[in-house]
């Protein structure tokens, strides 16, 4: 008797399907969660070092950008139907009203920058070639 097995998919789930479970409460309200390539994906928690790099960055180009692009610390990026993700910083082109409207997508940002203290082949070997797919043309990698 032969036994058949039948291969099981995964479901890659669409940005519109990502916020739509969000909003219903999955994953939890406080998780840290991005969605690569279909797949969400936990992230893990933020250390001193970490933030203290994000700081830094931020007063710097706070200083070096003066009200010419919108600095936007750990908020949503729109990447492509099945990639949204958190990054670190980002200069966004500078909109009146913030984005209030829609997210930014990757057009619109001038520059991200990933804090990388654990992750930093993560970040190089599977963000940073959807970055650079997305045509995000600067992206920087602050490697503790």
């Amino acid at each position: 008797m032969t036994t058949q097995i039948q291969r099981l998919t995964q479901h890659r789930f669409t940005v519109d399907e990502y916020y739509a479970t969000a909003y219903a409460g999955i994953p939890k309200e406080n998780a840290r969660v991005e969605l690569i390539q279909g797949e969400i994906v936990e992230m893990g928690p933020l250390g001193n070092r970490h933030a203290a790099c994000v700081d830094r960055l931020v007063d710097l180009l706070t200083l070096l950008t003066r009200k010419q692009a919108i600095i936007r610390v750990q908020n949503p990026v729109h990447i492509n139907d099945y990639s949204t993700v958190e990054p670190d910083l980002m200069l966004l082109v500078r909109r009146d009203e913030f984005y209030v409207s829609d997210r930014p997508s990757s057009s619109d940002v001038l520059l991200l920058v990933e804090v990388s203290d654990t992750i930093l082949q993560y970040d190089r070997n599977v963000k940073f070639p959807i970055y650079a797919n997305a045509g995000i043309v600067e992206v920087w990698i602050a490697d503790l």
